[in-house]
């Protein structure tokens, strides 16, 4: 069997939405500048006066494009206690690695949504459509946990407008126990940004469901700040119950 791998670019974000040494500096603070070209210097001939030179136009100073505030989302949040997972078979493919059946379990009643562009991933997607889970995998599987999210951080960082706010919340590895009790290796990201009125909570994750700690699974949960908990509990079962169906 081809074992897949996942390096993706979030979310999001632009999760993931944020990313770049996500967080080991701030992200560039774009400006705008305008500024008129220098007046050219007047002419002379002999004998003649030759007159002051033109005031050349004073330039616009920079000023920092200013980053959105974010509105208060009126859904009703997430309750941890409250959510129901159900078990979900599915099948990405890549040009790489072909076909990867996969399984996993999402809040029951999420909608299995395709990725049109991305045959290599899938979502399950709330019924308001403010809270997803996206899964990917069949990528050659070549770059540990920690690397591949690094190129995450990267992607988002660039990616995002200063307006946008990406604002890390944390970043690390580690390992956590699959439903068997074997351990697996992972790498993960926190991060919220504001793409539109209001702000998103983005927790982006590389999993290594083989024995090493290569990448075969990249994963990333959305919702918003006040779910936190609930989102966290998404993840963790996601983390410890998908698995690559032979």
């Amino acid at each position: 069997m081809k074992t897949p791998v996942l390096v993706s670019g979030i979310v999001l974000l632009a999760l993931v939405g944020a990313c770049g040494g996500y967080w080991a500096g701030p992200l560039l603070n774009q400006r705008a500048e305008a500024s008129g070209p220098a007046a050219p210097l007047a002419g002379s001939a002999a004998g003649q006066t030759v007159p002051p030179p033109s005031p050349s136009p004073s330039a616009t100073p920079s000023v920092p494009l200013i980053r959105k505030t974010p509105q208060p989302n009126p859904l009703e949040p997430l309750v941890s206690t409250d959510l129901e997972f159900r078990t979900r078979n599915f099948t990405v493919s890549s040009e790489v690695a072909g076909e990867v059946k996969l399984s996993i379990k999402v809040p029951a009643g999420w909608q299995l949504t395709p990725s049109k562009d991305k045959p290599s991933e899938v979502r399950f997607v709330d019924a308001s459509g403010e809270r997803a889970i996206r899964i990917e995998s069949a990528l050659t599987p070549d770059k540990p946990v920690q690397q591949a999210l690094q190129d995450v951080l990267t992607n988002v960082q660039s990616s995002q407008p200063y307006q946008n706010f990406v604002r890390p919340l944390f970043q690390g590895s580690g390992q956590v126990k699959d439903s068997d009790g074997q351990l697996r290796q992972v790498a993960t990201l926190v991060y919220t940004y504001i793409p539109g009125a209001t702000s998103r909570y983005v927790i982006v994750r590389f999993v290594a469901t083989g024995d090493g700690d290569l990448a075969t699974i990249s994963m990333s949960v959305t919702g918003l700040p006040k779910e936190q908990k609930a989102l966290e509990r998404i993840l963790a079962e996601a983390t410890s119950s998908v698995r690559i169906r032979d």
